[in-house]
Formats: C-alpha cells, sequence, structure tokens
C-alpha cells in the first residue's frame, strides 16, 4: 500500500480542543501509511501547536485574511510539496485553498472538518464552496452535524459520519494531583468547562454557590485559557455567591486538571466543542450539561449525563445536589458514559474509522 502525505491546514484561531483532535489525527495514524505535516495560518497558532505537539511545522507567515499574500506562499507549498490529502479544519482555510489551488494541475483529495453545523450564512456558503466547487469529503463528528450538512449540500454522497476521539485517558492518582495543584484534599471539586457563554459561566457559578453552602468544601475549578478569561472570572469570585473559584491560568493542563476532580458541568454548547464531555465519561466522572437540542449517538440526555432543562442558577443546585446524593444515579451514568465512549471515541476505535475512511475515500 502507498504512504500518502497528508497536510493539515488550520485556518480560524485554534482551541485546546482542536488541537487534541489535531494531536490524535497525527499520533494515531500509523507513519508507515500516512506522513503528516501541519499549515496553521496565524504564527501564533504556530507557536501554540509546536507547543503542544512537540513537532516542527510549516507556517505561511500570512494571515489567511491577507488573502493573495497567504494564498501564493500556500500555493507554492503546495506545489512543491504535491500531498496527497489536504485536510481543512474550518470553512476559513477550506475557503484560502480555492486560491492557493489555483494553477496546480496535480489532484489532491480535500477533506473538510466540521465539528459543529454551518449556522451562519457566512458559514453555509463556505460550505458549499468546499462542498461543490472544490469537491471536498466533509467529516462530521456529530449526528447534527452530519444531518445538518446533508440537508445544506442536498446530498449524503462525500458526507461521513466520524466520531471524534477522546484518548484512553487513564486516571491518575487523585491524591497526587490534587497536590501538584495546591488543592485540598478534602474538597469535593467540581470541573467547569471554561468554553461557555459568560452568562452561562455565571449562572453556574451562582448555582454551584448555593450548594456551597449546605456542603462548604465544594470548590469550582476552571482552566483559564487566556488572561481575558482569567480576568473576568476574578471579577465573578467577588460578584457572586461562590467561595475560592480554584482558577488554573495553564490550560493546557485542563486534562490533568479535569482527572482529578469529582464532577464535570458543562454550561451551555454544542457537544462537540466540549472533548471535557467526553474526557470526563472517559474517567467516569458524572456529567451535568444543559439540555441540548438533539439527542446524540454517544451523549445521550439521562443515559450518559444529567440534564439541566431550565438552565438557572436554582435547578443547576438542585442538579448537583442530585449527583452528590444519589450514589446509584452516579454509577448508572457513569458506567453507561464510559462504555459508550470507549466503544465509539477511544484512540483504537478513532484510528480505525479514520484509516477505513480513508481508504474507501482514496479508491474512489
Amino acid at each position: 500500500m502507498a504512504r500518502w502525505k497528508i497536510s493539515h491546514i488550520v485556518g480560524d484561531e485554534i482551541s485546546i480542543w482542536r488541537v487534541r483532535q489535531l494531536a490524535s489525527h497525527i499520533n494515531l495514524l500509523p507513519e508507515e501509511l500516512f506522513a503528516q505535516n501541519i499549515i496553521p495560518e496565524r504564527p501564533i497558532d504556530a507557536q501554540f501547536i509546536e507547543a503542544n505537539l512537540l513537532r516542527r511545522i510549516y507556517c505561511t507567515g500570512k494571515r489567511f485574511a491577507s488573502e493573495l499574500a497567504s494564498a501564493r506562499n500556500l500555493h507554492n507549498y503546495l506545489k512543491t510539496e504535491k500531498p496527497d490529502i489536504l485536510v481543512c479544519w474550518d470553512t476559513q482555510s477550506a475557503e484560502q485553498l480555492k486560491l492557493a489551488l489555483l494553477g496546480i494541475r496535480t489532484t489532491m483529495t480535500i477533506i473538510l472538518m466540521m465539528f459543529r453545523p454551518a449556522i451562519t450564512r457566512e458559514e453555509q456558503t463556505k460550505l458549499k464552496l468546499a462542498y461543490n466547487v472544490l469537491g471536498a469529503h466533509i467529516f462530521c463528528n456529530t449526528k447534527l452535524t452530519y444531518e445538518s450538512i446533508c440537508n445544506i449540500v442536498s446530498s449524503t454522497e462525500r458526507i461521513h459520519r466520524v466520531y471524534p476521539a477522546a484518548g484512553s485517558i487513564t486516571r491518575a492518582d487523585k491524591t497526587a494531583l490534587r497536590k501538584y495543584f495546591g488543592f485540598d484534599k478534602s474538597n469535593f471539586l467540581i470541573y467547569v468547562s471554561p468554553d461557555s457563554k459568560q452568562e452561562d459561566l455565571l449562572k453556574t457559578l451562582n448555582g454551584i454557590g448555593i450548594v456551597q453552602q449546605v456542603y462548604p468544601d465544594i470548590r469550582a475549578v476552571i482552566a483559564a485559557k487566556n488572561e481575558e478569561l482569567a480576568t473576568r472570572l476574578q471579577i465573578f469570585n467577588r460578584n457572586c455567591l461562590i467561595d475560592d473559584i480554584l482558577l488554573m491560568r495553564d490550560y493546557k493542563e485542563s486534562q490533568a486538571l479535569l482527572s482529578c476532580c469529582d464532577m464535570c458541568i458543562i454550561p451551555r454548547g454544542i457537544f462537540s466543542e466540549h472533548i471535557d464531555t467526553l474526557e470526563a465519561m472517559q474517567l467516569q466522572i458524572p456529567v451535568l450539561i444543559s439540555e441540548y437540542d438533539i439527542i446524540d449517538d454517544v451523549i445521550i440526555h439521562d443515559k450518559t449525563f444529567l440534564s439541566v432543562k431550565r438552565f438557572i442558577p436554582r435547578t443547576i443546585a438542585s442538579a448537583i445536589y442530585k449527583l452528590i446524593n444519589d450514589s446509584q444515579l452516579r454509577a448508572e451514568l457513569t458506567n453507561n458514559a464510559h462504555e459508550i465512549v470507549n466503544k465509539h471515541c477511544s484512540k483504537l476505535a478513532y484510528r480505525s474509522l479514520i484509516i477505513r475512511t480513508y481508504q474507501q475515500i482514496m479508491k474512489q
């Protein structure tokens, strides 16, 4: 079997969640079959990716927004390297690719990764361009995303349902981790995902504050991904009901941070944007999430997580009480979640699915 060359193109500002997915994609595909490299839009993202993936990458040196200059650099790279597969990690990079491919006669297979539905008109236009003009294959990592995109392009051809990778995480010694982070071993730690709207984050912290009046040892733990969020959370700490938000500024350590917690709360959002959800489930940590619009085949209402139907502090507090005091419910949720995530989102499952899908695409 031939060894395929894959170039991963990253256009939008990359999040730690997307870096983990990119890392899984690169690290899990065997080097005997795939030679891979990364092309980010922004120099700051290049530094961020290099620091997290510990590998050199190619950077165009320009923002994709400066279309022609960046497209020329990307064009020269593609013309020289001649990759077999181009993986776009957002619609912006797919749009830029249209310019970069002008004048290149080498046939390249294009794949667009979609982590959430294309909601805005601009996103839908870029999606249609990738699908209809570039002939891209679309990888969708949720049922909602898959159904939405099939509806937008009016086809199921070249649309693939691909589960995200949660990684094969083993839970480290909780006492040792808490000592490392400087947490009190007697605290009941609730991990709160920072990838949420400000108002929902504040409601979550106030809900935890209500429970804290009965259980004083409860603490909220948040990994701040930037100084702006850290400053905002410090303001929250002074103005909401909660005491002592345990704020970690090194967002790269969020996985270890989650591992030493007793509960995980995802304030609001599409599940695909929260790798914390899958990682908590794999670690058998009970998860509390706001009500989702659609039942996915991994994240299932009141089977793999406890849902909060009205996302206000009082109902959040009530759900936390319920999880703390109902050991049978906790066991059911964590066991169901662990089984489903390991079935669909483990490293082995992800690698097998991606390799099989690539092989099917390249045969066409």
